[in-house]
């Protein structure tokens, strides 16, 4: 994780773009940069969950692969009103978003990084197999709707790694 301390500043704004299958420890590795003051320093942190979006548009966390789209277009315009936001600000800071989202369609994702383009992209790909995340899963999620079914993060994963 030190790739944020010794990172040379090339810009005002910085997007890290999660990438993994659900379980894969994404939300877990975010939460613990946004604690960690060597990372923050100079820094303004900015977190965006796709969880946290549906929960913001339709009332729940669950993925509808109708809502996809909307999810994401709503994902990418809070990241690119905190891009214009940092570049009118008169500080010396830097701006990073971190986007927490599976993120395994590539597709997606690179035709809004066309148009964002951030001053600095880091991906930050968590290689974790679905058998291990579904563990986690089971271990972590007492609310059993919120589990996601082995058969769902291997395809996922086929996903990630056929990219």
């Amino acid at each position: 994780m030190t790739f944020l301390a010794t990172k040379k500043r090339m810009g005002k704004f910085t997007l890290i773009m999660m990438i993994g299958i659900p379980g894969s420890g994404k939300s877990t590795w975010a939460k613990n940069i946004l604690l960690t003051p060597q990372y923050t320093k100079g820094r303004v942190f900015h977190y965006i969950s796709t969880d946290d979006i549906r929960i913001d548009l339709f009332g729940t966390v669950e993925f509808n692969p109708k809502q996809k789209m909307q999810v994401y277009e709503e994902a990418f315009s809070r990241i690119d009103k905190l891009k214009q936001a940092a570049q009118k600000d008169p500080r010396d800071i830097e701006t990073v978003v971190i986007l927490d989202s599976t993120n395994t369609d590539k597709r997606l994702w690179e035709m809004y990084l066309w148009d964002l383009q951030p001053n600095t992209m880091i991906a930050k790909v968590f290689m974790i197999p679905p058998e291990i995340a579904f563990k986690r899963i089971e271990e972590t999620r007492t609310d059993v709707n919120r589990r996601i079914p082995l058969d769902i993060l291997q395809m996922k994963w086929k996903e990630l790694t056929e990219n």
